[in-house]
């Protein structure tokens, strides 16, 4: 979600940003409380062992494989070459 509103705060300011948050949260998006250091550790070990992919989408990895979801994204840039080493689920939106 950070890096969502970090995006949209970025190219449009803050009132978009928080809009683009709370439009997230009205279709299903849910926060969560409970990055605890096992987590973020295994978010970085991604980042260390895959340079190529942004520490973001190795906290999106992390999270799906934390919770055995479904990790959805348009990056084809960055996650095709990691749908081959089965980290996670991936889908892709388009």
């Amino acid at each position: 979600m950070c890096e969502v509103y970090y995006e949209f705060h970025r190219a449009s300011g803050e009132k978009i940003a928080q809009e683009a948050v709370q439009d997230l949260m009205v279709i299903g998006v849910q926060l969560r409380d409970d990055l605890s250091t096992e987590f973020w550790q295994n978010a970085g070990a991604l980042k260390a062992r895959y340079r190529r992919i942004s520490l973001a989408d190795c906290f999106a990895v992390t999270l799906a494989q934390t919770t055995g979801g479904c990790l959805l994204t348009s990056d084809h840039h960055e996650f095709d070459p990691l749908v081959a080493l089965n980290l996670c689920t991936v889908s892709f939106i388009r």
